[in-house]
């Protein structure tokens, strides 16, 4: 009787498994040694897992629903649909943190800065898990607090990073990094110091977006300029709506932030998308009528925003040139329809 072969596991994958293996490898060496270095064997472990995620990303099955919905479907919709399963309402917030993932991917883009604000306990920390959830762990989302200079000695960091800091307490130091960050958007940051072994310069990588979120604003107006101001829901009618989603995840045991098949198809979308770097042109932009010129930040994020929709189509987009697209009019018109 013939035998049956498992399918040939793709290049992709085998670079993976090569990658995995070697880290095993270090990994145990790293438990092995004389004395064990904790960071770095978090470090190791971390790497492990991350290439598990992208593993999962390129299993044959989920990477060509992925490019389905990418080069059929409406891949915004999708996600919105998910991250509202996750998180009831807010939907316009959910779709600029989604944006802002998008425009990491748009050379010519400036940047979209969320900074999610509303009282305690109204969901603003929620929404910001809702769609950090959906960004997969291979190496380019972070979560937690910030020192002032952090950012600057983190070896493993990559350019078009999401980092995530939930309540932030934000120091002069602190600011000054973000806004040199936010300003350098498709640069690198510099910082130079002295330490014991002589002269170093520390860099942050370009395309970082910083999801924050606080009860105030405990920021300078020339940070704020820097940031895109979304106030969470915090009316009756949505305490309502998220009662009753609470007590209907109750009763059909739901977990607040699963690991679904929904998910991973989100999170293959999103990986597809920041796999790209793209210039974005936008052919009718001298005909947008624009009557906030006073504000001269606000029409360029105006004009990310519709390029953010316009890289998370960009397999339905026209390709002028090699990742160059052109944003349709449908990224204009949806972009209508969201701010109204």
């Amino acid at each position: 009787m013939a035998e049956v072969l498992p399918a040939e596991r793709s290049e992709e994958l085998q670079r993976i498994d090569a990658d995995r293996l070697g880290l095993e490898g270090l990994l145990d060496e790293a438990l092995t040694a004389n004395k064990i270095d904790d960071e770095y064997v978090k470090s190791l472990k971390r790497k492990i897992k991350q290439l598990d995620t992208l593993a999962e990303l390129e299993d044959p099955g989920i990477k060509a629903r992925a490019l389905e919905v990418l080069a059929n479907g409406d891949p915004v919709d999708y996600i919105m649909k998910v991250y509202n399963r996750l998180h009831v309402g807010d939907t316009q917030i959910g779709k600029v943190l989604l944006l802002s993932i998008a425009c990491q991917c748009v050379l010519n883009s400036d940047g979209l800065q969320p900074k999610l604000s509303g009282p305690s306990g109204k969901g603003k920390t929620h929404v910001a898990r809702a769609m950090f959830h959906l960004i997969p762990d291979v190496g380019y989302k972070l979560e937690g607090s910030l020192s002032a200079k952090s950012m600057f000695y983190n070896p493993d960091l990559q350019p078009g990073t999401i980092m995530y800091s939930d309540d932030i307490r934000m120091g002069a130091d602190l600011e000054d990094t973000l806004k040199r960050a936010m300003t350098n958007y498709q640069q690198k940051t510099m910082h130079r110091v002295i330490t014991k072994d002589g002269y170093r310069e520390l860099e942050i990588p370009e395309r970082l977006t910083w999801w924050l979120t606080s009860v105030d604003s405990p920021y300078s107006d020339e940070l704020l300029n820097r940031l895109f101001g979304l106030d969470v829901d915090d009316s009756p009618n949505q305490d309502s709506a998220v009662t009753r989603q609470q007590l209907t995840n109750a009763k059909h045991g739901e977990v607040a932030l699963p690991e679904d098949e929904e998910v991973k198809l989100c999170r293959a979308i999103i990986h597809a998308v920041k796999s790209r770097l793209l210039i974005v042109d936008i052919p009718y932009a001298d005909r947008i009528v624009w009557n906030g010129s006073s504000d001269r930040r606000n029409l360029p994020r105006f004009l990310d925003l519709i390029r953010g929709f316009a890289a998370l189509r960009f397999m339905q987009r026209f390709e002028v040139l090699d990742n160059e697209i052109l944003a349709d009019i449908k990224d204009f018109r949806l972009l209508a329809i969201f701010c109204g």
